[in-house]
């Protein structure tokens, strides 16, 4: 399976499904990378922030260097957990397309809550919420789920990088 059921039903019944080519306008950055760590910490604020970092990392839009850093609200510290609905589930070695802005304090952040972060499966195909593609777009559906259609990762890039300026 490509996403997680919950994200999957996130996405499915949220009414914020934007077409891709707006949010890679919007995006700062759009990265392809590996995960190769996962930090959590406690921020001044009393709440926890996330820094996921990629590896062997490729711009397709911006700049960056071999790694790159997301940040990210909530997350697991020792017993105590706090995540946002719809934050994407990375994990260690996974390859994953992310769409981000910089915020005020210079961190990458998603430049879409639900959107911004599409996993690499089979090191070439990405889960897209249909509506976010052409109709003739998609390859394939998720588990014969009519609302999430599968790409491959260079159709992806094709797109964004028509669409970008």
């Amino acid at each position: 399976m490509f996403l997680a059921g919950k994200l999957q039903t996130s996405l499915a019944s949220s009414g914020s499904i934007e077409p891709l080519e707006e949010i890679a306008n919007r995006s700062d950055r759009i990265v392809v990378g590996r995960v190769c760590q996962i930090t959590t910490a406690e921020v001044p604020s009393g709440g926890f922030q996330t820094q996921v970092t990629f590896t062997n990392v490729t711009a397709w839009k911006g700049l960056v260097s071999n790694h790159f850093d997301l940040f990210l609200p909530g997350g697991t510290l020792g017993q105590r957990r706090s995540v946002l609905v719809g934050t994407p589930p990375f994990r260690m070695g996974e390859d994953w397309v992310v769409f981000t802005l910089t915020n005020t304090l210079g961190h990458s952040i998603l430049a879409h809550p639900l959107q911004g972060a599409l996993r690499i499966a089979d090191g070439s195909r990405v889960a897209v919420p249909e509506n976010a593609v052409p109709a003739k777009a998609s390859e394939a559906h998720v588990d014969s789920d009519p609302t999430f259609a599968i790409i491959s990762t260079d159709t992806l890039r094709n797109r964004i990088q028509k669409a970008s300026p």
